[in-house]
């Protein structure tokens, strides 16, 4: 049973993040002047680059998602925990907006605090992401201190 529970994890993450992509449907001020759900429909990657291209997107998102997974499947008994943990979590953002690419032909991004400051609308999705990117850079630069 152990060695469900990430998979149980991402399939929750992917869950409770579609549902607020749903449930963000249209605008909704969470707290005046500071946060508030925005539909923004992003065709592109991250911060809406390459924002015209969806199809190359979706091919490579697909290849790193499966890269990533072969190489959990490979090297999981080699990797510490950070690692293991920031793959996981880019697996689980990465599916998420990889539905939204496939069955949308785009990501909804609903967390906006442009009202405060000038940033790209956002999601959970995106959260993971870039929280897996720095417990993978973490955790390695780790191994490479042990080393």
């Amino acid at each position: 049973m152990k060695k469900y529970i990430p998979i149980i994890g991402i399939i929750l993450f992917i869950i409770i993040d579609q549902i607020l992509k749903v449930l963000c449907a249209k605008d909704l001020m969470l707290i005046e002047g500071v946060l508030k759900f925005s539909n923004v429909q992003n065709t592109g990657g991250a911060f809406g680059i390459f924002n015209t291209n969806i199809i190359m997107i979706t091919i490579l998102n697909l290849i790193l998602i499966a890269l990533m997974i072969r190489f959990i499947i490979i090297r999981r008994k080699y990797m510490n925990n950070l690692v293991y943990i920031g793959l996981l979590f880019l697996i689980a953002g990465g599916i998420s907006n990889l539905i939204d690419r496939i069955f949308r032909g785009y990501v909804i991004d609903y967390i906006d605090f442009t009202q405060i400051v000038n940033f790209p609308v956002f999601n959970l999705a995106d959260i993971v992401l870039v929280a897996g990117w720095i417990l993978l850079i973490i955790g390695v630069l780790k191994d490479i201190r042990k080393e």
